[in-house]
């Protein structure tokens, strides 16, 4: 099985070049996130823009079946990331943690990008889905937050 392996090759004045190497993203047979969690975390956390940079903006625990539901339906339909250099000309640094969490085990985390929107699993950094062609998405994050 090969792993991703991410480089920043630049970095000028939030504007971002993202290489990414993918491999299969898909870690159980539902999809990269098994159904049936019991819960969900979400944080979203500012951007260099913020005062104080990287600041926690909001956070919430999700257990409402249904928007779980809905929640790992999303992130299972995303589609790979793409491979190559990518150009990230809105990318700030914020971005959203998510912690799906089983009552068996087995929690996933993931982090969802600014800029290039590539979620990448936490803690290997492994990108594994690409938001930025699913335009709602990122909505129905930040509508879970109340933002």
């Amino acid at each position: 099985m090969l792993w991703a392996s991410i480089a920043i090759v630049a970095v000028l004045a939030w504007i971002v070049f993202v290489e990414v190497n993918k491999s299969p993203y898909n870690t159980s047979r539902d999809g990269f996130v098994r159904k049936g969690p019991n819960s969900a975390d979400i944080a979203h956390y500012g951007g260099l823009d913020d005062t104080p940079r990287f600041r926690l903006r909001k956070a919430i625990t999700v257990t409402d079946s249904v928007e779980l539901s809905k929640l790992v339906d999303e992130l299972n339909a995303l589609p790979p990331a793409p491979t190559g250099t990518m150009y990230c000309p809105l990318d700030d640094g914020s971005y959203y943690l998510i912690v799906v969490r089983y009552l068996n085990g087995g929690d996933i985390t993931i982090k969802a990008t600014s800029g290039c929107e590539v979620l990448y699993l936490v803690p290997s950094n492994r990108a594994v889905a690409w938001a930025a062609t699913t335009p709602g998405f990122y909505p129905l994050l930040a509508g879970l937050l109340g933002e």
